[in-house]
């Protein structure tokens, strides 16, 4: 899966916490005076790869044992598990939210 959705507020709160662990820094838009650019310390970059590591690691735990048509399965499964929620919740992504 190449995108999921992640409501806004949970995104604020995400970013605060990554600012008060030292991880990033913000600075506000000069084009968008409602926007931020964040950008990582160098804290952050320093545990990029432990964190690609360990993900890779958990992935491989996770997924072990499973074919390539099951983690298709999966994958698609988990896809419409994420819609029926969203849709049950009515959350929905609005039209210009996270485009670049």
């Amino acid at each position: 899966m190449n995108m999921f959705y992640v409501h806004p507020s949970n995104i604020v709160r995400t970013i605060a916490a990554l600012e008060k662990q030292g991880m990033i820094t913000r600075s506000p838009n000069d084009k968008d005076k409602r926007t931020w650019k964040l950008y990582p310390t160098d804290h952050a970059l320093s545990v990029v790869e432990e964190i690609k590591t360990i993900c890779e690691k958990t992935e491989s735990l996770l997924l072990q044992g499973i074919n390539e048509s099951e983690k298709e399965i999966f994958t698609e499964l988990l896809i419409k598990a994420g819609e029926n929620i969203t849709a049950e919740l009515h959350i929905e992504k609005k039209e210009d939210e996270f485009n670049d």
